[in-house]
């Protein structure tokens, strides 16, 4: 009996020795190339025990390789990505969708109406419901910050984009929305950079960070939106061809005002040339006119008559009657032809 006990205790020792090294070697742990890690020590930042490698004062373990750290539940490792940069994706403004569906670019069909256990909207300014998708990326500035002043940090971000959301819609019409996607975007961003700040959050929010996947009216709808968005590109068509006829019939009108100032700046200039010409002239005749004004209106007269009757080939001259009396001109109208006799030649 003492014998069968001796040997159960040595069994004993050797599982308890087995268990206690197995417990202690659950500590290594390897960091790959493409990770980075904390240790915790009952909640609080601690450092492994490194082989080869010298600490890094900074908690974060950066270098790949094998390290030592106490067992769980004493210590805990949280490993986390090499590459700082984050994404989270919102569809709290998107209607339901399986993944499956969406792989296979399949939706389910509408329903009547939207139910709100299962389709997420949003408001918008004149109190119509949209839909939006989008994905935020971040970097994280201080990993252990980051990691250990949130339970999860990544559902902060996921809110942050959330509320940047819902913020962005109720600042725009339904129809602005759908037709302003890049405001809406740009807002989305600036919302969730305000929050980052207001909340102090340990990450950088880059330009162009927030990406619209998807934004659209509810399908139930879907024609009435585009008839409106219809009427409005036929009022932008409208409204683009009235300025461009404006333009065109000021343009004209310039053409045709300017054509008329300069014709009547050229007239004028033209009387202005002729009556100084004649005033000229004028004053050239004067001294012979002043000299011998009878010879000079006989002279004035002829060369009238002669620049008159230059080109016609019948004249009539009724010179003035000795007696001073004027002399009366006769036409005779219609005249009878002349009678003709027929001559015959006598043999």
């Amino acid at each position: 009996m003492a014998e069968a006990l001796r040997g159960s205790f040595v069994f004993i020792k050797v599982v308890m020795v087995i268990l206690v090294l197995a417990f202690l070697f659950s500590g290594f742990f390897t960091l790959k190339p493409q990770e980075q890690a904390v240790v915790l020590r009952f909640g609080k930042l601690s450092q492994p025990i490194t082989f080869g490698k010298s600490a890094d004062p900074s908690g974060v373990l950066q270098q790949p390789g094998l390290y030592l750290a106490w067992p769980s539940p004493i210590a805990e490792v949280k490993r986390i990505a090499a590459g700082r940069l984050q994404t989270v994706e919102s569809t709290a403004g998107w209607y339901a969708v399986t993944a499956a569906q969406e792989a296979a670019g399949q939706e389910p069909p509408p329903g009547p109406t939207l139910n709100p256990a299962r389709d997420g909207y949003t408001i918008t300014a004149d109190e119509n419901i949209i839909h939006i998708r989008a994905r935020l990326e971040y970097e994280v500035k201080d990993l252990w910050v980051y990691d250990s002043s949130f339970e999860n940090a990544k559902t902060v971000a996921w809110s942050a984009l959330n509320n940047a959301i819902f913020y962005a819609s109720a600042r725009f019409t339904a129809a602005e929305a759908v037709s302003k996607q890049a405001e809406v975007r740009a807002t989305i961003e600036d919302r969730v950079r305000q929050l980052v700040q207001a909340h102090e959050l340990p990450i950088n929010i880059a330009r162009n960070a927030v990406t619209l996947n998807k934004l659209r009216e509810p399908r139930q709808v879907a024609e009435a939106f585009q008839a409106a968005r219809s009427a409005e590109q036929q009022k932008s068509t409208a409204i683009n061809d009235a300025r461009n006829y404006k333009i065109a019939i000021e343009s004209r009108r310039q053409g045709e005002y300017a054509a008329l100032v300069n014709g009547g700046e050229a007239e004028a200039r033209r009387l202005l040339l002729t009556a100084q010409a004649d005033a000229k002239s004028f004053l050239a005749q004067l001294p012979s006119f002043e000299k011998e004004p009878e010879v000079f209106k006989q002279r004035r007269l002829t060369e009238t008559l002669g620049r008159v009757l230059e080109s016609k080939t019948e004249k009539w001259f009724l010179p003035t009657r000795a007696d001073g009396q004027p002399r009366q001109l006769r036409l005779l109208l219609g005249p009878e032809p002349l009678e003709t006799k027929d001559f015959q030649t006598q043999p």
